[in-house]
């Protein structure tokens, strides 16, 4: 219960060296909207985000295992969810979403695993289950002078100072930096197709 009820909290980045979010960590903050979870998380205990009524999309990291009672429970405005892992995270009770989660909100999965979410004794509540698009344009692109590379781990952006931004191809945000005007490495969730945001510029690769 470390912020819980922070109401004017309305960003959150875990890190990578972060392996479980902890009971109540950040439920009923109502402000919440963007919540970024690094590659290395492993585990979200129960209630974490409960109540959260300000979240619209979360996107689960590949290193998901485990999801815990209530974790996403009473967060009524869910419209998706992105789980990275090709295997369903287990979870300890259905209850993690709320029903009308279940009903309403899409589910983007690795479109090998489809049907592994469509059959897993959990995940199956989700009514409207859909592959991650895996279209995208080659592994390269320059923008003017912005040059961006994909990389083992992510991305690399060169001639960019200012904010960069990474989204999903569903629109939810997985990574923001503060780029120095050289060569600016971010680790990114998993592979997919990805919308890269400096300034008025948008980029798309395909890692």
């Amino acid at each position: 219960s470390a912020f819980r009820g922070c109401s004017g909290l309305s960003q959150v980045n875990i890190p990578a060296n972060v392996n479980t979010i902890g009971n109540s960590a950040f439920s009923e903050c109502t402000s919440l909207v963007d919540v970024y979870i690094a590659d290395g998380v492993s585990e979200i205990n129960g209630s974490a985000f409960y109540g959260c009524t300000g979240l619209k999309k979360i996107v689960l990291p590949q290193s998901i295992l485990k999801i815990r009672d209530e974790a996403f429970g009473n967060c009524v405005n869910l419209e998706s969810v992105t789980s990275l892992n090709s295997e369903p995270p287990t979870f300890y009770n259905s209850n993690v979403f709320s029903g009308k989660t279940y009903a309403t909100a899409a589910l983007y999965v690795p479109a090998e695993a489809v049907e592994r979410y469509k059959t897993d004794y959990d995940w199956k509540n989700f009514r409207n289950i859909q592959a991650i698009g895996p279209t995208g344009i080659g592994p390269t692109m320059t923008d003017g002078q912005q040059d961006v590379a994909v990389t083992a781990d992510g991305i690399a952006v060169d001639g960019v100072a200012g904010p960069v931004e990474v989204y999903s191809v569903d629109g939810t945000l997985v990574a923001r930096v503060n780029a120095a005007g050289g060569r600016t490495d971010i680790a990114l969730p998993g592979h997919g197709v990805y919308i890269i945001k400096v300034g008025d510029r948008t980029v798309k690769v395909n890692r």
